[in-house]
């Protein structure tokens, strides 16, 4: 074992096992939890794990060589199936791995701070990295309508709207979520693709 971490809201425990992988635990038990996160790259050790503050993301260094990634980044729940960034460090300015135990992030979690080191651990190297939400922020811009107009409780309802993203065009159907708020509080529902229009 190479590294744990905690989920913020105590449920999971993240191990960064350098035999195994990333490793998702539930916390009640130490049972492996029902989805765990996808193998790191071919060739790539895990060396480190950290959620960020409100456990929305995960990110899982490695010891890697050459162009095989070092960090991936991605939705701390394995069952979103976003695909993760990856990050490769190599060469003289970068590093070449994770350094064991050297991922964290900044208390309101729009930086993650990564130390690479090189093959023979004597230098050492620090990166900031904004998390995919910050690179590639998607908005509603205009005024959003709802149909009917007063929706109720246990119809449908048509959401409308213009929805703008940063970045690269994804390679699966773009969704959104929905948190429902009524008289028992903030429900989020399952996520909804979104018309190519």
């Amino acid at each position: 074992m190479k590294d744990v971490a905690q989920s913020p809201d105590g449920r999971r425990i993240a191990v960064a096992d350098a035999a195994y992988g990333t490793r998702l635990l539930e916390a009640a038990d130490l049972s492996d939890a029902p989805a765990g996160y996808q193998p790191l790259p071919e060739g790539a050790a895990a060396s480190t794990v950290a959620f960020n503050g409100d456990g929305t993301y995960i990110a899982r260094g490695a010891a890697a060589t050459g162009s095989t990634a070092d960090l991936l980044v991605q939705p701390a729940d394995p069952a979103a199936g976003t695909a993760p960034l990856e990050f490769a460090f190599e060469g003289a300015l970068d590093g070449d791995r994770i350094a064991p135990r050297g991922l964290g992030w900044s208390k309101d979690g729009s930086r993650l701070f990564a130390v690479t080191a090189n093959t023979s651990g004597n230098e050492y190297w620090m990166h900031v990295i904004q998390p995919p939400a910050a690179q590639y922020d998607s908005r509603f811009t205009g005024a959003l309508s709802t149909a009917p107009g007063r929706p109720v409780v246990g119809e449908p309802v048509g959401i409308r709207g213009r929805l703008e993203l940063d970045g690269p065009a994804p390679a699966e159907p773009v969704g959104v979520t929905v948190v429902r708020h009524d008289a028992n509080g903030d429900r989020r529902l399952a996520p909804v693709e979104v018309d190519a229009d």
